[in-house]
């Protein structure tokens, strides 16, 4: 399982990183501040947001491209999950596909017969809930898919967008479930 391409984080991650380096020594060779403090600021407003924007709209365009090539494979998806690591796509023949975030070019089949320890986590605090998500190991590697992330602060865990979100994952953990029985049969 290759979740990581290092070529593609080096293109995205290591421009950035190159201008940087470039107007830091330049500004410093110059004794310039303000291109020292420009090339700081620069790469710490790319780290900001290419992995919130670009990286997202890049792996939906992959996925979406990944899709084309199903029929071919002989993979029809009955169900389509977005987790902040990737999409995964679930047939109803007992296969699972995943396109993962830092390697979007690469479609990885996984054997759902080594899907273990599916479970909802609800994320219950005593202060409510910080989110939700269907977890489980693929491979011995903790996957989370997140139906419900609250990013400030914590929701009551009787909200309905609580509710929903955990109606979800447990949905979700049922497929995983099945695909793997189904993955078993074959």
């Amino acid at each position: 399982m290759n979740k990581v391409d290092g070529k593609y984080i080096l293109k995205w991650f290591g421009t950035p990183t190159a201008v940087m380096l470039v107007l830091v020594i330049i500004g410093a060779a110059a004794d310039v501040a303000l291109l020292v403090v420009m090339g700081i600021m620069l790469w710490i407003l790319s780290m900001a947001l290419l992995p919130s924007i670009i990286l997202k709209k890049q792996l939906i365009k992959k996925a979406l491209e990944q899709e084309k090539s199903f029929s071919q494979k002989g993979f029809s998806y009955q169900q389509k999950f977005t987790s902040s690591n990737g999409i995964f796509y679930i047939d109803a023949g007992g296969r699972l596909a995943i396109v993962w975030k830092y390697n979007p070019d690469s479609l990885y089949m996984a054997d759902p017969s080594k899907i273990t320890d599916i479970r909802t986590n609800d994320g219950k605090t005593p202060a409510g809930s910080y989110g939700v998500c269907c977890e489980f190991k693929l491979e011995g590697k903790k996957i989370k898919i997140w139906t419900l992330r609250v990013s400030n602060g914590y929701l009551d865990m009787r909200n309905p967008k609580v509710l929903e979100a955990i109606s979800k994952a447990d949905k979700l953990g049922e497929l995983l479930k099945n695909a793997r029985t189904n993955a078993g049969s074959r």
